[in-house]
């Protein structure tokens, strides 16, 4: 079974996924990714929030599927993201995924980079999805940020990360 169709195959395709995790330091934090696509073209955003300060962190990407081999996806992408300081500044990403069609497995990785004033943050994260009902899949990743030694300063995300366990609905 498959999570989404449109994971293996090109086409049409709305999705949304909410997850739960622990940071490095033992914090929790909660993320809501949401993501539509259309002939290979995808718009798809990010909402990262750690509970115990509210450190937020947002991103919003247009990408485009470029890999000729079905079941596989390459999403060079562009977009906005804003810190927890509220700067917004340009980002982009590179994302990789393997849909194997009709297996209930798929893995995904992503790494980006956003420049806030000069200092950079860069996002990545790495993980499965496990989709054991139709239209739905269990995600376990790891999601991190790095950057800069200036963003390590209080209120930054640079050096935050930790695995992160969610459900995705799609179609």
């Amino acid at each position: 079974m498959l999570a989404r169709p449109a994971d293996a195959l090109p086409g049409v395709g709305v999705a949304a996924s909410s997850s739960v995790g622990l940071v490095n330091d033992n914090q929790p934090v909660f993320n809501v990714l949401a993501s539509a696509e259309l002939a290979g073209v995808h718009v798809g955003g990010l909402f990262w929030r750690r509970v115990s300060d509210q450190r937020t962190y947002l991103h919003g990407l247009l990408m485009k599927d470029v890999s000729p081999i079905p079941m596989i996806k390459v999403l060079p992408g562009i977009g906005l993201a804003s810190n927890p300081g509220g700067q917004v500044g340009p980002i982009a990403s590179l994302g990789a995924a393997f849909h194997p069609f009709l297996l209930p497995v798929a893995v995904e990785v992503s790494a980006g980079a956003a420049l806030f004033s000069g200092q950079t943050l860069l996002p990545y994260s790495a993980g499965v999805k496990l989709s054991l009902f139709p239209l739905t899949a269990f995600n376990f990743r790891y999601r991190g940020f790095g950057g800069d030694a200036r963003t390590g300063a209080p209120g930054s995300l640079a050096g935050i990360g930790g695995p992160e366990v969610g459900v995705e609905i799609g179609i």
